[in-house]
């Protein structure tokens, strides 16, 4: 029984890791209902590995916040929390309070995403077209507004696309979360008082609205609705730019490109409700969720499109498995040539110094051609490479020594190449063999002229 015990334990703890070495996630990604799990005095799943992402394992990328709103307990009371736990998660934070630092630090590269937390003020016009270029750039946006007229920074930002923030409802109440809404961005809005399944809702049941509360007005459907206040206005929106598993390849913007955004519309939740319901782990979900970490393994081409690795075959050839699910090698066809697409004439650099002993699949140089099966000229002696045997009926191909075969004299049936052959004897395939195809192995067969029936680039 301890044997048994000690192996599921082990397969399962290996399986989770597998699961975030792979996706970056926990195991538990996306759902709101974690069997199993410990739950807080809110009824939400209670520890880090009920997060949408395990500690540690965002070391290197950096998050900038633009805390612009200075007023009650800001911005001492993001620093004392939110700050805390995204460096839990491996973030290095940046945090200012200055619009054209916030400017300079968003031009950086190695910035992943920007929290902008929205004053009264007109913003910066500096400020504004650095924020564009960031998220135009495939970077994540959090922006944070209130009640007007603390919406001004996120109305900077969301003219763009057609979106501003209005409104000031007194909420002070929880979301539940809807299990009998659908996850899909096309779904329509959550019931009052709810919010449906998404990733940024990983671990939690229950989830505090916030106190003065603004709501998004727009017809853009590039802004989908996921929670639903408690006045039946939206009070979580987001635009999901990247295509994956987690939301059925379905986003609500054509423009993959450009970054994540997630809007919450009642910022005081980051400093005088931050141990209410779900809040610290809603905003820890969501600042991982807006790094688009999703983009680190691409969705496969489709086969038809331009290889990367040019006219390399396939070792597998026509036996592939991943011909039409996106290997990125040539493979032979019932309707397509013996051999590969030539590379255009206008670019070739010369013969390679290797011949056709290259073993180099994405070698630029020109080698002699291996895939023409013509039989050489009976007249012409000096272009044989082969004895005067290998014409013979009894021949049974190219003999795997080659010229160190012992046996030439005392009666080896193989074919031999003769004293003035040229070296390129183990790349030629005899002229009575038939083509079976490209080698499985391409250049890297090491039974080239010794024996391999398949062709060989």
């Amino acid at each position: 029984f301890f044997f048994f015990f000690f192996f599921f334990f082990f397969f399962s703890s290996f399986a989770n890791i597998l699961q975030v070495f792979m996706s970056g996630y926990n195991p538990c990604a996306g759902e709101s209902v974690i069997q199993g799990s410990r739950s807080d005095k809110h009824g939400n799943a209670f520890g880090a590995n009920t997060d949408l992402a395990p500690d540690n394992s965002f070391c290197g990328h950096c998050v900038v916040i633009g805390c612009f709103y200075t007023g009650e307990g800001m911005p001492a009371g993001v620093q004392s929390t939110s700050v805390p736990a995204l460096q839990a998660k491996g973030f290095t934070v940046r945090f200012t309070v200055s619009e054209q630092e916030c400017a300079q630090l968003l031009s950086s590269n190695d910035v992943s995403c920007a929290w902008i937390i929205s004053n009264s003020g007109t913003p910066d016009g500096t400020l504004l077209s650095a924020v564009n270029a960031f998220h135009q750039r495939g970077k994540g946006l959090f922006v944070f507004g209130d009640n007007v007229p603390y919406v001004a920074h996120a109305n900077a930002f969301l003219a763009s696309y057609q979106c501003s923030l209005t409104g000031n409802y007194y909420g002070g109440q929880m979301m539940v979360f809807d299990e009998t809404a659908s996850p899909s961005y096309t779904a329509g809005s959550p019931p009052t008082g709810s919010f449906k399944k998404h990733l940024i809702f990983t671990g939690i049941k229950n989830l505090f609205e916030g106190i003065t509360i603004c709501h998004p007005v727009t017809q853009n459907a590039a802004f989908q609705n996921i929670a639903t206040a408690t006045d039946g206005s939206c009070c979580i929106s987001v635009l999901d730019s990247i295509p994956s598993e987690y939301n059925g390849f379905e986003t609500t913007i054509n423009n993959t490109s450009v970054g994540r955004v997630c809007i919450d519309c009642g910022f005081t939740k980051l400093f005088c409700n931050w141990d209410d319901a779900g809040t610290a782990k809603y905003i820890v979900n969501a600042t991982c969720w807006l790094i688009g970490i999703e983009r680190r393994a691409p969705r496969a081409q489709n086969s038809s499109s331009a290889s990367p690795h040019g006219n390399e075959p396939c070792r597998w050839g026509t036996r592939c498995r991943e011909q039409r699910s996106g290997c990125k090698y040539w493979h032979p066809s019932s309707s397509s040539a013996s051999s590969p697409p030539s590379s255009s004439s206008s670019s070739s650099k010369g013969p390679c110094k290797w011949g056709s002993r290259c073993q180099s699949g994405r070698c630029e140089y020109d080698h002699p051609s291996s895939f023409s099966h013509a039989s050489p000229s009976p007249s012409s002696s000096s272009s044989s490479h082969f004895s005067s045997s290998s014409s013979s009926s009894s021949s049974k191909g190219p003999c795997r020594y080659g010229a160190q075969c012992r046996d030439q004299s005392s009666g080896c049936k193989y074919d031999h190449p003769n004293s003035s052959s040229s070296s390129s004897f183990r790349h030629a395939p005899p002229p009575s063999s038939p083509s079976r195809g490209p080698c499985r192995y391409g250049a890297r067969c090491r039974d080239q002229g010794a024996g391999c029936k398949y062709d060989h680039p």
